[in-house]
Parts: C-alpha cells; structure tokens; sequence
C-alpha cells in the first residue's frame, strides 16, 4: 500500500481523482468505456479496417504487443513506429469528420498496412470516430483519449502488451529485449510491470532524423529510419541533447526510473542485463509491459480508466492503480523510449500525398486544449 508522504506536490483536485481510483480498484468489478460522468460514449463509428483478407500475420502466443493510437494528424508517425518495432501492433485511429475517417481508411489499406505485412509484422488496425457524450453530433469529442487507449489493448491479440503513445518511438532491439526478460527471465508477469525509460531530445535536436520513404520498382513500400541505439543515445546525452520528459517543471513523471543507474549501466554494458527494480512515486506515468490477461483493475482487459478523455492523469491514473495493486516496477535496461522531435518532416513526407493534406489541415483545427 502506497505511503501518504508519497503523496506530494500535486493539486488536491488529482489526490482526489486518484484517491477514488484507489477506491474502486478494491472491488471486484470493472466498467465498460464510459466517459467522465459514469454514462457510456457513442461512436458513430467503429470498425476494424486490418488485416484484410490476404494478409494474416498472426502474432505468438508469448509475444509483446506494442499498443498506440493516432488521429489524422499522426498518421505518418504510426509508419515510423511500425518501422521501429519487431513484434506485433495494434493501432487505434480516431477521425473526428467522415473526411478524415475516409482518409485514414485509405492510408490505413494502402500503406500501412501492406508495408507491416511485407514485413511479415502482425498488425491490427482499427478506426473509431465521432464519439460524443449525447445524442447531438455537433458534440463530437476532439480526442477520448483513455477510451482509444482501452481500445488498443483489447485489440491486441498478445496478453503481454506495452501501451506507448505514437510521439515516442522504441530503440533497436527493445521488442526482443523486453521479450527476453519476460519469457526467459525472472520476472513475474502476475505481479510486475517491465519499464521502457523515456528521453525527449531539445526541440532543435537532429537526432532522430525523420524517416525516409521510397517506393522501389517492382517492391512495396520502403521506410527508412534512423539508428536509435544505445550507443547513439549516450553520445546526444554527453551534448546535452536529450532530457527527461517534464522537465525543467517536473520530474515526477519519469524521474523514479532512476535515469543515472539506466545510463550507468548503458556506459558498462552491451550485453542483455536483468532489469533493475525501482520505487513508485505519486505522479509517475511510464510505459511498461503488463500482462492484461492477469490484470484485474476496474477498466478490465483495457487498462486505461475510460473516464479520462482529455490530457491530464491520464496515463498516470493507470500507474497509480498498478502500485495499489502491489505490482513491482523494473526497467529494462539496454533499451529506451526517444520522443521524435517537434519536426513537420515527422507528420508527413510529401510521398504519401493525400494524407499530409488532411493532416495538416487538421493540426490548424486542433483544439488549444488537446496540443
């Protein structure tokens, strides 16, 4: 059970909101999607658009399921994400307009698609739009967020999933790093969650590059993406490129992932090293691999409290379940989390055409609450 001195440095507002979590995480039961009254959200649509007939990669049993989700405007970086992860995807897009779920729908079928599947990657794709609090389609919600959340991780066909907003992207080789720890380690999925630390490079930083997409004669798709190793990490670290996120307001978010021992160990080793454990802090919100199919919190199988659809204790009302649940927290080490930087070249490449036109026009429509 967490400590009250845990909890500190935060608005009586949140201690209140994660307080009731606490409350309803001792019951038994678990909710479907609802929104921030308790009433269930309306969508006027959702479908699954992938995998199609044709393409059926299926994803092991055992496997990491890397879980996302994206509107019109980040349509391009779920193709860089797919470029960065080995295992198996489930995505979910969200369309706030029949033209950008006609949109998505396109792109989704005739490039993301096929490129995972020329990469003999299981993907499971998934469109939700319009989805409001009444009857009234004039009040469609710009972006339910924990809602496209839940929905991702149920559309994972694995029980070890990693949520990961689609802004961040997976070092090299941290698919099969985490696999490891899971499958062939020593961890405990019935009771332990595995981190992946996050860096966020300076908003003028060059590292990551943006992906690089060309079309071969007689091949599908190619994306060409940067190195983001280790090694490379350690280099932008020295020059001061790359931070916390949160920072220079917060370091509650991430700091409890002990950033000095992660990057110790990173300088001593290439090799595979067990995870290391860390302490939960109120406030902190990483992503990590749980096993969903073990998980018995108040959202079920989806993880994320439907209740938060805006930017807020989203994520961090999840971490907070976790520890009251008596989870224990591990980072992996030899892999990370770099967030892309605020770069156009990262929401579009000219290649993909029609889709930088509804992504663009929805990026001047986003609401100031949501950026």
């Amino acid at each position: 059970m967490l400590e009250i001195a845990q909890v500190r440095f935060i608005s009586w507002k949140g201690i209140v909101v994660l307080l009731s979590i606490a409350l309803a995480s001792t019951q038994a039961s678990s909710h479907p999607p609802v929104n921030s009254s308790g009433q269930l959200l309306g969508c006027r649509l959702e479908r699954q658009i992938w995998p199609i007939t044709g393409f059926q990669d299926r994803s092991s049993a055992d496997d990491v399921s890397l879980c996302t989700v994206g509107s019109v405007d980040r349509s391009f970086a779920a193709l860089h994400l797919c470029s960065q992860w080995d295992g198996p995807i489930a995505i979910v897009f969200y369309a706030r307009s029949e033209a950008e779920a006609t949109g998505l729908t396109l792109f989704i079928r005739e490039t993301l698609g096929p490129y995972c599947s020329s990469r003999s990657q299981a993907v499971r794709v998934k469109l939700v739009g319009m989805c409001s609090e009444s009857s009234a389609k004039s009040d469609v919600l710009p972006f339910p967020v924990n809602f496209l959340r839940w929905n991702s991780v149920t559309l994972a066909e694995t029980a070890l999933v990693l949520y990961l907003d689609i802004d961040f992207v997976p070092s090299e080789g941290a698919h099969s790093r985490l696999k490891e720890s899971f499958v062939n380690g020593n961890l405990n999925s019935s009771n332990s969650v595995l981190l992946l630390i996050c860096f966020k490079t300076k908003p003028n930083s060059l590292w990551p590059k943006p992906p690089g997409i060309t079309h071969r004669s007689g091949s599908r798709l190619q994306v060409e993406a940067d190195h983001i190793s280790v090694q490379k990490l350690l280099e932008q670290t020295l020059l001061g490129d790359v931070e916390s996120p949160g920072l220079p307001l917060t370091f509650f978010s991430h700091g409890p992932a002990d950033y000095k021992r992660f990057l110790s160990l990173a300088m001593s080793s290439r090799g595979f090293q067990e995870p290391y454990q860390v302490q939960y802090s109120f406030w902190f919100e990483p992503y990590f691999v749980i096993d969903k199919l073990q998980w018995d919190g108040i959202a079920g199988e989806g993880l994320f409290d439907t209740r938060f659809h805006k930017m807020g204790g989203d994520k961090a009302q999840l971490s907070y379940e976790v520890a009251t649940r008596g989870y224990q927290f591990f980072v992996q080490p030899g892999a990370f989390l770099v967030h892309v930087p605020e770069n156009e070249r990262f929401l579009c490449e000219p290649q993909l055409g029609e889709i930088c036109h509804f992504a663009r026009r929805s990026i001047l429509d986003w609401p100031v609450q949501y950026t």
